[in-house]
């Protein structure tokens, strides 16, 4: 069990990193990560490309927030990981949290700009983080269960 624990802390941190070079490295100088973390070097060599696609955008501009919003799932799921109710209540609090800051950019109550597609950025993500674990779980209980009846026939021979 601890050793799943660790596997969701480690993607937990990938995760995190992986959404904050892509802020770096592909966005200007002017978003609010630059505010909130001051010591951080000003990157000037953003990566341009020669033509704007809806997947580079969508790298660009959503997968950095959805990948933040897995890396606190995962977070929440190491901490939680034999506790499946607790790990579902804070799991919520923070869908709720996280969906509320969007949604009150539209309003400018909080700093950031709304973007219909972060949305659906990251209630996609969150789906695919609920339904993972399940999918390896019962997939987990077919292979034990194949490798038993395989072995019962050999017994049996």
């Amino acid at each position: 069990m601890k050793k799943n624990k660790n596997i969701y802390f480690l993607f937990s941190i990938l995760s995190i990193i992986t959404g904050f070079l892509i802020y770096y490295f592909l966005r200007k100088n002017n978003i609010l990560i630059y505010k909130w973390l001051n010591f951080l070097p000003k990157n000037d060599n953003i990566v341009t490309f020669s033509r704007e696609s809806i997947w580079l955008n969508f790298i660009r501009y959503n997968l950095p927030d959805g990948l933040l919003l897995l890396s606190g799932l995962l977070f929440l799921r190491s901490i939680w990981y034999e506790h499946i109710r607790t790990f579902l209540l804070y799991k919520i609090i923070y869908l709720f949290i996280i969906f509320l800051f969007e949604m009150l950019q539209i309003f400018d109550n909080i700093l950031g700009t709304f973007d219909f597609y972060d949305l659906v950025t990251m209630g996609s993500i969150a789906f695919l983080e609920s339904i993972i674990p399940k999918i390896l779980i019962i997939r987990r209980r077919s292979c034990v269960i194949k490798w038993s009846i395989t072995e019962l026939r050999l017994l049996e021979s």
